[in-house]
């Protein structure tokens, strides 16, 4: 029993050393490869008005703004709460995983932001874009057509400035997807 147990962890050992090994791989070939110097400062604008969730916060004051239009409160209220479990939930997990952010890993990179403090898995501001977006469509589903492209071009701009791998994007990604689909249940 106890070779069968550690042959399951080297095979453990083994997948997530080549699935990281691909996720560098992947991090480089989009932020060396396919970086555009024209591109530059809207990738950081795109980096920067995410930052903590700002511009789903604004949508958030928007929202209360027009609750007649909109139907009360319960929007803005569902947005607010989605976002503040996936900051938790992401800050909880980032602080147990504590992945070191590329610029820390990797040399000869694009690194075009200042280096955040916290680790770089998952990412948060796919987290809070990807929660905003399923919650806003859920209750205004003409809204995917502004949300989704912005949640992705928010989330890819992570790698883009050099803040963050693929990996991290995509988890971050799937959690604001989970915590929205539990948001909207409450």
């Amino acid at each position: 029993m106890l070779c069968f147990i550690n042959l399951i962890t080297k095979i453990q050992v083994v997948y997530m050393e080549s699935i990281l090994s691909l996720d560098q791989q992947l991090f480089y070939w989009i932020n060396v490869r396919l970086n555009i110097p024209s591109l530059d400062w809207f990738m950081i604008f795109a980096t920067r008005i995410s930052d903590k969730g700002l511009f789903w916060f604004l949508i958030v004051l928007i929202l209360l703004l027009n609750r007649r239009r909109v139907g009360g409160i319960r929007p803005a209220a569902t947005l607010f709460t989605g976002i503040g479990i996936g900051g938790v939930v992401e800050n909880i997990i980032k602080f147990i995983v504590a992945r070191p952010r590329p610029p820390m890993a990797e040399e000869h990179i694009n690194h075009l932001i200042h280096l955040p403090v916290s680790s770089s898995f998952p990412s948060g501001h796919a987290v809070s874009s990807f929660v905003s977006m399923y919650i806003l469509y859920r209750l205004f589903p003409k809204s995917i057509v502004w949300t989704l492209p912005c949640a992705v071009i928010m989330s890819y701009s992570r790698i883009y400035v050099g803040v963050h791998y693929p990996l991290d994007i995509i988890v971050g990604a799937i959690i604001g997807i989970a915590v929205g689909k539990l948001t909207m249940k409450l």
